[in-house]
């Protein structure tokens, strides 16, 4: 498995370089930082992570458009694979990723994943699901866990099992 996060390692408010992000907080203040996109390869019987390179979220090519953690993302997908063919990969991520774009572009890279998916996110995805299970369309197998009850609702689609946490 290979887990895809955004993390900001550096900000100030008067400290800046050209390659700095900027946002203005609440107060008028400008602020400057840099964010990563870190891939970490991970084994749930590991406690260890052991990071690969981070795929840097600036601007772009001269740009004064700044880029975001889903497109650092997807250049991290696109450059995993070529970095390390040696590793069998399943890319997890938060619900940032949940997206047809960014799934559409892990289909291309042929990758298996794992995409968290939370309601507040996803109202659509939810309220087709709740419309699946009142007209017993969609069944489940249910397991208890340490976070509440696993759901696995089976699809026809090879590649697409739904598990939702309750």
């Amino acid at each position: 498995m290979i887990t895809l996060d955004g993390s900001e390692y550096f900000n100030s408010e008067s400290i800046h370089c050209d390659l700095c992000l900027q946002r203005n907080r609440t107060d008028e203040q400008r602020e400057y930082y840099h964010r990563i996109v870190k891939p970490a390869p991970a084994h749930p019987d590991r406690g260890q992570v052991m990071p690969l390179a981070p795929e840097f979220i600036g601007k772009r090519d001269g740009s004064s458009k700044q880029d975001c953690e889903i497109t650092a993302g997807r250049r991290a997908i696109e450059r995993i694979p070529a970095e390390h063919p040696q590793l069998g990969m399943i890319i997890v991520a938060d619900s940032l990723y949940s997206n047809a774009p960014t799934i559409q572009h892990l289909f291309t890279h042929r990758f298996s994943f794992l995409l968290v998916a939370k309601p507040g996110d996803h109202k659509s995805l939810f309220e087709d699901v709740d419309g699946l299970r009142r007209g017993k369309i969609l069944g489940a197998c249910k397991v208890q866990c340490p976070g509440g009850v696993l759901e696995r609702h089976p699809s026809d689609l090879p590649y697409l099992s739904l598990f939702l946490l309750g």
